[in-house]
C-alpha cells in the first residue's frame, strides 16, 4: 500500500535520500519498539549495495524540515533517528501507548522507496456466557 506524505516529510525524504546516496548507502534498516508510554529506536543499520555494513557516525549538514535549521553538522545516525521519529509521528502517532507496537523502517535508496513494517500489539479477550 502506497501512502502519501505530508509536504514536510516529502522534503525530508528527498533531502535524506540525496545524502544517503552521496555516502554510498543503499539500504537503511531502523527498528523501533514501544509500549506503556515509552517508545524508542532500537537500532539503525546501513548497508552498501554489496550488503556491507557502513558506518554512519560521520557528521552531515542536513535540513530535514523547514523548521530544522541544521546549523551544525550532526552524525548521520542522529539524522536518521530524527527522520524515523518524523515518520512514526505522521503514520503511527502513539505507537508507544498501552500495549504499543514495534516495527522496521526500511529505506531503499536506489529505488527511492521507504517501507514501514508496523506491528500493533492488541490485547483482546473472548467472552463466553453460559446459562446453567
Amino acid at each position: 500500500m502506497t501512502t502519501s506524505l505530508s509536504p514536510k516529510l516529502q522534503t525530508a525524504k528527498r533531502r535524506l535520500l540525496a545524502v544517503l546516496k552521496r555516502h554510498g548507502i543503499a539500504l537503511v534498516e531502523i527498528d523501533y519498539d514501544g509500549e506503556e508510554d515509552n517508545g524508542q529506536i532500537l537500532s539503525i543499520n546501513t548497508y552498501t549495495a554489496a550488503s556491507e555494513p557502513i558506518r554512519i557516525d560521520k557528521p552531515v549538514r542536513l535540513q530535514l524540515g523547514t523548521d530544522d535549521l541544521a546549523r551544525k553538522p550532526r552524525p548521520l545516525h542522529d539524522v536518521l533517528d530524527d527522520f524515523a521519529w518524523m515518520l512514526l509521528r505522521e503514520f503511527h502517532e502513539g505507537f508507544e501507548d498501552n500495549d504499543g507496537a514495534f516495527g522496521t523502517i526500511k529505506i531503499d535508496v536506489p529505488e527511492r522507496r521507504i517501507y514501514v513494517d508496523h506491528n500493533a500489539r492488541i490485547n483482546d479477550y473472548h467472552q463466553t456466557v453460559s446459562e446453567v
